[in-house]
């Protein structure tokens, strides 16, 4: 199963993130106009095996990092998303989508983005999983 389909199931799949976001959950950036609060993943397009070999050995398996944010109208809301989204994946592992772990490597607060007038957290995950 494609990684970034991985990702958007295991979001939707998730009350405490769907009671937050509803179904606004989207890849690489938020649409125009966008309904806050709202989450975004980025994942690799392609997987590699490269950084799971041993030996030169090939193996069907990875470790991929995935870049999940979550944007809101204050910090606090921005805050009990990333929340959410950590819970969701930190220690997660499921034989169903061949998931083999998945932990939070990082988390920031980007705090208020003048931008787009909204508050901004990153959760940063690694997981491990078939290519």
């Amino acid at each position: 199963m494609a990684l970034r389909k991985i990702i958007y199931d295991r979001c939707m799949a998730r009350t405490g993130i769907t009671d937050i976001v509803s179904t606004r959950v989207y890849p690489n950036q938020l649409p125009e106009n966008v309904t806050y609060p709202a989450l975004t993943y980025k994942a690799p397009v392609s997987a590699s095996d490269a950084g799971y070999r041993d030996h030169s050995a090939p193996t069907t398996r990875t470790v991929d990092r995935v870049q999940l944010d979550s944007y809101a109208a204050t910090g606090d809301a921005a805050e009990a998303l990333a929340d959410q989204v950590g819970a969701a994946f930190n220690g997660w592992k499921s034989d169903a989508v061949d998931v083999g772990y998945s932990f939070v490597a990082n988390r920031i607060d980007f705090g208020w983005q003048s931008a787009i007038n909204v508050y901004r957290q990153m959760v940063d995950i690694m997981i491990e999983h078939s290519i």
